[in-house]
């Protein structure tokens, strides 16, 4: 894209170009906030606006401090706790969003590792994500324990909220004040992984208050020993131990166990929840005028549900989720994926616990889910081993006739506050012979500047350095942050199943009857694989209250790309070398209450410039709030491609509004239209497509 084409599209936009001009004018103007009076108020990004799949993951204190490390690649992203615990019951789950799809998840999942394997990929309600998103703008009602605490996740601390240190403590006092335990609790974990020592050593003391107060003694225990771990020197040390050793006299006193065994927090039983949803989608084409054709007609029902049951010895938990999808145009390409099938037990004393059936875990060296057993147990107060075995599960239709199985164990090490290392062994077999044999290590750091992370595979098996991967964030001032990520990585990521890759009629079976094959298997399987390297550089800055700036540059180049031509055999060193290569320099600016105050607006701007095509994008989204219960949000974009093997120029123009209907917190419908129109020069080319998404979700 030449500078004078995008002097043009800001020219054809006064009213973006204004707007990029006083971003500029107030950051010369040093118009930023002071740490003690700053409101970090959450601004909602267009990616936000987009998704309905989260990454979720129960809320423990090392996923609190593990979201402190991992800005650079959550950046724009949201995250919600929202308690699904019974009655005296402190149960928060987190909610890591919002993507686009399950493979975009997946993707991130796959470049980083949250503390422990009990998480899951899956959509929320339209509802729920409205319920967020209201949060987000401070205009939802939050009366009530149940109100989700929301956060926008940034580059300069991991955690941004809408309320500052001091208004977050006063919040959290007004909610225990009001017996809402479980929020007060929210509050204050939250307040304990992102404040300063001093008010994170306090906060996290109240955490073990309110929670004391749930009558939840055992938490209240690990709050107290944490402020006693991590906090030594902080001022109340004193009065922590005090409250230890009431609550371990409490804990031995025979009565308290008697009324917890009679129907407390002890009693065992089964707590049962889940979310259910039915969406569907339809899309109607037009070509040149000719008539219009139904081209989508999709119907997916997704389900979530989970057991678990607790005593004073062991926990025990159950858990099945996944998606059903239903054409109607094609009944073939119906499918039902269950992502997650297993029976966990947790000895509460021993730390002892076992996990039977449909999995995940990253740190395990699986780069996909898998069936079999996953064994843990704390070896040392800062040293855990984990072995686990089974056969890998990749959810397409061309593995499922190979033998797979494999065997992993790794340890995880926490060194410090600061540092931590998990190390992994992996071995996969395919059909009795190597499918992938590596060894890899994840390595972080994080103070209260400053954060990295490296995490490297090898694959024994290939002798090639597999995934290689650093990422940085500094916070530069108060309110500006910058984030750097480097990496290098095969794709898809080693295994001798990659020999499939654009040969699904290749009878493997019969492929390695020959020694010959075997033999060379790796190499015609590394033949098959690309090689990806990338890196991207974000700045991202509170300019003032209610108004930010974003700032990316990303640039990747895939090579060693496999030719469609490939065939085995003597012709591998004869592929062509093909190369895609990808960068992208894109600016948001982000405002709340630009027209009105229960609406928030985004506008950004996307150069990119690749291998075959250049392009420039706007995008403006809208979100409107009518009342408590209805959101309408209208979204607009404007694209120009031009292609750079034909000289041909596209023009695509789409826009949506979209409603949303919220009667309660269980329960949501989602409806919205759309069209887009795409213009081609070559040939006088038009699409004309209109879409349709309708769809509800119950929450139990």
């Amino acid at each position: 894209m030449t500078n004078r084409n995008s002097i043009q599209l800001l020219a054809q936009f006064p009213v973006f170009t204004l707007l990029v001009i006083l971003t500029w004018i107030q950051s010369a103007m040093g118009q930023s906030l002071n740490e003690t009076n700053r409101h970090s108020s959450i601004f909602i990004a267009p990616e936000l606006e987009l998704g309905r799949v989260t990454i979720r993951y129960p809320v423990t204190d090392s996923v609190m401090h593990w979201l402190r490390e991992v800005p650079f690649l959550l950046n724009g992203k949201v995250a919600y706790i929202l308690d699904q615990g019974g009655e005296g019951e402190y149960d928060p789950i987190l909610h890591l969003g919002f993507f686009e799809s399950e493979d975009s998840a997946l993707a991130l999942w796959d470049q980083i590792s949250m503390p422990d394997s009990d998480w899951q990929i899956g959509q929320v309600s339209d509802a729920q994500h409205e319920v967020v998103m209201s949060e987000l703008r401070g205009s939802a009602d939050t009366a009530g324990g149940s109100a989700p605490l929301v956060f926008y996740l940034s580059a300069d601390n991991g955690i941004s909220q809408q309320l500052t240190t001091a208004e977050m403590l006063q919040t959290a006092r007004g909610y225990y004040d009001q017996g809402q335990f479980k929020q007060a609790a929210l509050h204050y974990h939250v307040l304990a992984s992102i404040a300063d020592q001093a008010t994170a050593a306090w906060a996290t003391e109240l955490m073990g208050l309110s929670l004391e107060r749930l009558g939840n003694f055992e938490l209240a225990l690990n709050a107290y020993r944490l402020v006693l771990d991590r906090y030594p020197q902080a001022a109340g040390t004193q009065r922590v131990r005090q409250r230890m050793m009431g609550l371990q006299t409490r804990a031995d006193d025979p009565q308290p166990r008697l009324r917890q065994a009679d129907g407390g927090n002890d009693s065992g039983n089964w707590r049962i929840r889940g979310v259910f949803g039915q969406y569907y989608r339809t899309l109607y084409r037009e070509l040149n005028n000719q008539g219009r054709d139904e081209v989508m007609s999709l119907l997916t029902t997704d389900f979530d549900f989970r057991a678990s049951r607790q005593t004073s010895t062991y926990r025990l938990e159950t858990r099945i989720n996944g998606y059903s999808l239903v054409d109607r145009l094609d009944s073939s390409d119906s499918d039902l994926r269950v992502k997650r099938a297993y029976l966990e037990y947790e000895h509460l004393d021993s730390g002892l616990a076992l996990k039977l059936g449909r999995q995940r875990d990253f740190d395990s060296g699986m780069f996909t889910s898998f069936d079999g057993l996953t064994v843990s147990y704390p070896l040392l107060d800062s040293l855990s081993l984990s072995v686990s075995g089974g056969k890998p599960v990749y959810f397409a239709d061309i593995y499922d006739a190979f033998d797979y199985s494999f065997y992993a164990a790794s340890l995880e090490w926490k060194l410090n506050e600061s540092w931590q290392l998990v190390s992994y062994y992996n071995n996969q077999q395919l059909n009795n012979v190597t499918d992938r044999e590596a060894v890899g290590l994840r390595l972080k750091f994080n103070n209260e500047r400053y954060s990295s992370s490296l995490l490297v595979d090898y694959d024994v098996a290939f002798s090639e350095l597999n995934n290689i991967m650093w990422n940085s964030n500094i916070l530069v001032t108060e309110n500006t942050t910058l984030s750097a990520v480097v990496g290098q990585q095969h794709s898809p990521f080693l295994t001798a199943s990659n020999i499939l890759i654009g040969q699904a009629d290749l009878n493997l079976d019969v492929y390695l009857q020959s020694k010959e094959n075997v033999d060379s298997l790796l190499d015609d399987a590394l033949a098959r694989t690309s090689l990806n390297r990338y890196y991207s550089l974000t700045v991202n800055s509170v300019l003032s209250d209610g108004l930010r700036f974003i700032g990316n540059f990303y640039d990747s180049t895939l090579t060693d790309i496999p030719s469609s031509s490939f065939l085995l055999g003597e012709e591998v060193q004869s592929q062509s070398n093909l190369e895609f290569s990808q960068k992208s320099l894109s600016t948001q600016i982000i405002k709340d209450s630009l027209f009105f105050t229960t609406e928030s607006t985004a506008i950004g701007w996307r150069i990119s410039n690749g291998s075959n095509s250049n392009s420039n994008q706007l995008f403006i989204n809208e979100r409107m709030r009518f009342g408590t219960a209805w959101t309408v949000a209208p979204r607009f974009s404007y694209s120009i491609i031009d292609y750079l093997q034909n000289s041909d120029r596209q023009n695509q123009t789409r826009y949506s509004v979209n409603a949303i209907y919220r009667p309660n917190r269980a329960t949501e419908f989602n409806l919205e239209l759309g069209n887009e129109s795409i213009d081609r020069d070559l040939g006088g080319v038009n699409f004309d497509s209109t879409f349709l998404f309708l769809g509800y979700r119950l929450i139990f």
